[in-house]
Order: C-alpha cells, then structure tokens, then sequence
C-alpha cells in the first residue's frame, strides 16, 4: 500500500486539476456561446423593425401622428433589448463599446424627437445609421455573430 501512496496521491493530485481546468474551459466556452446567441438575438430584432426602415423626410404635426408614438415606442424597446443584452454578456470592450453607443443613439434619437418632433423620421434613419455601425463593430470582434442591417429585414 506504501509502496503506491505518492504515484496514487499525484495521479489523484493530476486528475483533479484536469477536471478544474476542463470544467473551467467548459464554462467560458458556454459563457461565450450565450453570448453570441443574445448578440444574434438583438441583430435579428433590430434587422426586422421597421422602425428602422424609415426614409428621411420632415412629417409636419409629428406630434399628433400615431406613427410618432410607435416609433417612440419602439426605439424605448429597442433600448431596453439593448440594456437587457448588455446585461447578460460579458463585461469587456468589444461587447461593452457598441452596446453602449446603441444605447446612447436611442437616447439622442428620444430626446431629440422629442425637442423636434416633425424631425422624427429623419433621426430614425440617423438611428438607424448609429445602429448598424454598432452592428458591424459586434460582428467583427465576436465569432458567430452575424451581421445584419437594422430596419432591412421589415418588410
């Protein structure tokens, strides 16, 4: 029994760190791969708002306007599914960056319709110009996310 306690104990001593280490690479790889599929998530909602597939012209009496009020809604959608992505990724730049600059353009895009609301379409297309920026930006530094141009897939 003395003769194989040290091999035992070091074989045991091996075998554990291996099973920390794989367990370990297993969990950054699913972390990974969640994050890729919340990514892809938020593309493919952005890719069919028609929101964001608006053309660039002032609407006189905006404020009035059933489209004014869906489109406000649906940029504050926009914004949480952003935060809500945000939230359920990695904390690092690659991620934090372009999900931050979303956020910040839903902000501008809200309160600036908001100051001018006859102006509303045309910051739609601004946002919607801010967004696929930061949709290139996540497609190419993570691998599986694709790229898809907000607001292109709406009809």
């Amino acid at each position: 029994m003395w003769v194989t306690f040290w091999p035992d104990v070091l074989v045991a001593c091996i075998g554990a760190g291996l099973t920390v280490l794989i367990a370990y690479a297993t969990y950054k790889l699913n972390l990974i791969r969640d994050e890729a599929q919340s990514l892809n998530s938020l593309i493919g909602e952005l890719h069919r708002r028609r929101a964001l597939a608006s053309r660039p012209v002032v609407i006189p009496g905006a404020r009035e306007n059933p489209d004014f009020a869906r489109a406000t809604s649906s940029v504050l959608s926009i914004r949480d599914e952003v935060r809500r992505t945000r939230d359920r990724g990695r904390q690092i730049e690659p991620t934090e960056q372009p999900l931050s600059r979303m956020t910040r353009a839903c902000n501008y895009f809200l309160e600036a319709s908001d100051a001018e609301p006859d102006q509303y379409a045309v910051l739609l297309v601004k946002l919607q110009a801010d967004l696929s920026g930061a949709v290139a930006d996540l497609a190419s530094s993570h691998r599986g996310v694709r790229h898809l141009e907000p607001g292109a897939g709406a009809f």
